[in-house]
């Protein structure tokens, strides 16, 4: 006996490698938050400086240094980065528990319970520590070397700075086409991710989803010989349709998006049929399942040609398969595969009698695969292995399950039931990572759209009020208010628009980093483009309308008396 040793940070059931790739994808679109937010505070705090130049002018004028000034700034921005962690310390501990609900218990077998720890430990503390130093330094550090530096006698006579008069290419100004483009940015990514979903919900499998019951029973286990496990089915099955809440059942040997289905997967041998170099690796061997009669119209996979599997095919019968449209295709090309002979370990001695179908069974975002089946009873006494009730019901899945349960009981007590299950259970579990992917990056979205109506908000109100005297003159020498209300909107559209153009210019980056992930949508994709467009757009002009009507509902008298 060879026992096969691994190392234990490489997680349970394989759920590192289902979930790595999402969970880092998760994390760069944090990140890309975190850069939004910190570029919208270093605008706001360029704002705030500006409209502080009187009081640090006048602390100036007093005697304090401007490395005295730098480090008032620096500490405002730091106390600001400190109270955002902490909120998001406590913000995370319920995030984890939320992130952990998308994970489903266990991978195979599914009894194992998955918990994510949220502990606040001294790693999560440093690197907390660490990104609050380091966003306060680098996105504190330019408002407040402007405010350290700015010139004491105009500040004090309230006349304004250069960029008082909001040149259109102003720092501040770049900072919010950058938060507007990390913001399109990470709403294509949302779109994309929340659309492969969709598609995924609504894409056809090529079986029926709906009340289909799989209990999974194996005799062998139970010190049955195969002939005798045979038997036991041939009992059970007969049992279980004439329950009242079943409408139809079968027998398989692997299940719909079951963790075992892709071990079915043998080097065929097809009369008539050359190999290719390419498909002496498994990966592009067929999948052969083992199925009872019925199973076909208890899963709802069409039957295209010839005919199901009867009671007559056992094991003293001819062997027949039945394949799927896929494996016609791919063997037998455009010519008639009735008649034809298949099989296996180079005998091709198995007659194809049907074609059904294709049917996705070992993850929603394969595309068609070659498959056959063959009956259960021609499966040779070397070979058996569990096998799965496949039940179409009419009630509750739960009630029915019990019911099953109490039939196997009935013919032996001591057989065990394992891993009963639904097909929507199944799509749900398959599902998982996709839903915490498209969840969070909905989430991250939503962050990142809010964030740059912010910052518009904060460009936009300072454009006016800096601008307040400028406006009131204007409109005492004629001006009309519409034509204010361009001159504003004209300053932030052009800064959305460049951001905007920015973002779509990186969105590229997303089929590289989605490729393997999404199913049938595209970060480029029109559709995903124009809504988040949309959205990033409907966000800028709801967050500009505040600052727009202040605008235009300025006296003129009024402001040239104050000024």
């Amino acid at each position: 006996m060879v026992l096969e040793v691994k190392e234990a940070n490489h997680g349970l059931y394989g759920l590192n490698r289902t979930y790595a790739k999402p969970l880092w994808i998760v994390f760069m679109m944090a990140g890309i938050v975190l850069l939004a937010a910190c570029v919208n505070l270093a605008g706001l705090l360029l704002s705030q400086a500006e409209r502080r130049r009187h009081e640090t002018a006048v602390r100036l004028a007093l005697g304090a240094s401007r490395g005295q000034i730098l480090r008032l700034f620096l500490v405002e921005s730091l106390l600001l980065s400190v109270f955002g962690a902490l909120l998001g310390a406590l913000f995370a501990g319920w995030a984890s528990s939320l992130i952990a609900s998308f994970v489903p218990a266990g991978g195979f077998p599914r009894v194992v319970p998955v918990e994510i720890g949220s502990g606040f430990t001294l790693r999560t503390f440093l690197f907390l520590a660490g990104m609050c130093f380091v966003t306060a330094l680098l996105f504190g550090l330019t408002p407040a070397a402007r405010a350290a530096r700015q010139e004491v006698s105009p500040a004090l006579k309230s006349e304004p700075s250069v960029t008082a008069l909001g040149r259109r290419w102003s720092l501040r100004n770049l900072l919010l086409a950058g938060q507007v483009a990390l913001s399109l940015f990470l709403v294509l990514g949302a779109a994309t991710l929340i659309g492969s979903l969709g598609k995924l919900l609504t894409e056809n499998p090529g079986y029926l989803t709906d009340k289909l019951l799989m209990v999974s029973v194996d005799p062998l286990n139970g010190r049955y010989r195969p002939e005798q496990a045979h038997q036991f089915f041939d009992q059970l099955l007969p049992r279980v349709a004439g329950l009242p809440a079943v409408q139809s059942v079968s027998l398989a040997r692997y299940n719909p998006l079951g963790p075992t289905f892709a071990v079915g997967a043998m080097r065929i041998t097809v009369e008539g049929y050359t190999s290719k170099a390419e498909e002496n690796y498994p990966e592009a061997w067929p999948v052969r399942n083992v199925v009872a009669p019925a199973y076909f119209q208890t899963l709802g996979i069409p039957l295209l040609r010839g005919r199901d599997f009867t009671a007559r095919d056992g094991p003293n019968a001819p062997k027949i398969a039945i394949i799927n449209e896929r494996f016609a295709q791919h063997y037998f090309g455009g010519g008639n595969p009735l008649g034809r002979r298949i099989g296996w370990n180079g005998h091709a001695d198995i007659e194809v009698v049907g074609v059904v179908g294709n049917s996705k069974y070992a993850d929603l975002h394969e595309s068609a695969k070659p498959y056959w089946y063959i009956p259960y009873a021609q499966l040779g006494p070397d070979r058996w292995q569990q096998m799965t009730i496949q039940a179409r019901i009419a009630g509750d899945a739960g009630t029915v399950a019990a019911v099953i349960r109490k039939e196997i009981a009935d013919l032996d007590p001591s057989l065990p039931v394992f891993q009963i299950s639904t097909i929507e259970t199944e799509i749900n579990y398959h599902l998982s990572r996709e839903r915490l992917v498209a969840a969070l990056g909905g989430f991250f979205g939503i962050m990142a759209a809010l964030l740059a109506a912010v910052g518009i908000y904060g460009v936009a109100s300072h454009t006016v009020t800096r601008r307040t005297k400028e406006i009131g003159i204007r409109l005492a020498l004629g001006a009309g208010r519409g034509q204010i209300v361009r001159t504003v909107i004209s300053r932030v559209a052009f800064m959305v628009g460049l951001g905007i153009a920015i973002g779509l210019a990186f969105s590229w980056t997303w089929r590289a980093l989605l490729a393997s992930f999404v199913y049938g949508v595209a970060p480029t994709d029109s559709w995903v483009a124009i809504l988040a467009i949309g959205i990033v757009a409907g966000v800028a002009l709801a967050a500009a309308c505040g600052p727009v009507r202040r605008a235009a509902k300025v006296d003129p008298m009024i402001t040239l008396r104050y000024e």
